[in-house]
């Protein structure tokens, strides 16, 4: 999904990628890809290309198009079970991940460690390994791991037993099933509870004409935090606020509804270099301005 370009700078290698969905849709057809993978974002501008209607992916295996696509596609007859997976840049690949052939259960979580890797829920403050069911921070280890952090000895990146601590929050089931919840800098604490962004994203994307959609928490005198989503529509989709917030209480506990729903343009949603990741600091500076705006015109 990111075309790379590696460039010599003073002797390091620096990799340049960028997502080009029409590159992207021209390669799932010649190179006869069967499982792709990309961001909501870039799912919506792959289905926005005027040929992709038309175009031929019906070697697509281990994928449901129902999870990304809302438009017809041609050759995307059958929703196959979509793996669902999870790794780190430090990890390189995947660690845990379902198993295609089995049917998902979407409560089930990011599946059990790959063969070799082994994970492990801390207590963040002591270190100390929880037990099953108990939330805490996502430990790692496994032999496509890391050596080590440029400039910084393998002793600063790892505990002692050789285990890399993601700063994701997540638990592990009675089945060993990796149930992750977001990161731990990025949870929304809003009157003493957590809320995980991501879950309140992933139900949001379900409702009708949604693009994108970045959930965050701004700051609020009474709760501490308040939950805000900022979504771009589809083209020629109109997302009406009310409605949207009233889907959602029938997929998500109360107090994870968002306080606030700003739909906002394509060009107020800034990406990083690659286009893979929304720049959450420049997006919570823009919610922010709505919000106050929004709390000024109320009489």
């Amino acid at each position: 999904m990111c075309i790379g370009n590696a460039l010599s700078s003073g002797g390091a290698m620096v990799l340049q990628s960028i997502f080009n969905p029409a590159e992207a849709l021209d390669l799932f057809q010649s190179e006869r890809v069967t499982l792709p993978l990309a961001r909501r974002h870039q799912w919506a501008q792959i289905e926005e290309l005027p040929e992709f209607s038309a175009a031929d992916l019906s070697e697509l295996r281990c994928f449901d198009y129902r999870l990304h696509f809302q438009k017809e596609q041609s050759s995307l007859a059958t929703p196959y079970v979509q793996p669902k997976a999870f790794g780190t840049t430090e990890t390189l690949t995947n660690i845990v991940s379902t198993i295609p052939t089995e049917p998902r259960d979407d409560d089930a979580g990011f599946g059990r460690p790959l063969p070799g890797n082994t994970i492990k829920i801390i207590d963040p403050l002591t270190g100390q390994t929880l037990a099953a069911g108990e939330k805490g921070e996502l430990a790692v280890k496994g032999p496509t791991l890391m050596l080590h952090y440029l400039g910084k000895a393998p002793e600063d990146c790892f505990d002692h037993e050789g285990f890399y601590c993601t700063g994701d929050r997540a638990s592990i089931d009675e089945s060993g099933n990796l149930i992750w919840e977001g990161r731990m800098t990025d949870m929304i604490k809003t009157g003493g509870a957590n809320v995980a962004p991501d879950e309140v994203d992933e139900a949001i994307k379900t409702y009708p004409g949604i693009k994108i959609t970045k959930t965050l928490g701004l700051p609020d005198d009474m709760l501490g935090e308040i939950v805000v989503s900022c979504v771009v529509a589809q083209r020629g989709e109109v997302i009406s606020e009310p409605e949207l917030r009233s889907y959602l209480k029938q997929h998500l506990a109360s107090y994870k509804i968002p306080k606030e729903i700003f739909v906002v343009e394509q060009e107020d949603v800034a990406l990083t270099g690659s286009g893979a990741k929304i720049k959450v600091n420049d997006l919570r500076q823009l919610a922010a301005e709505k919000l106050a705006a929004r709390r000024t015109s109320k009489p």
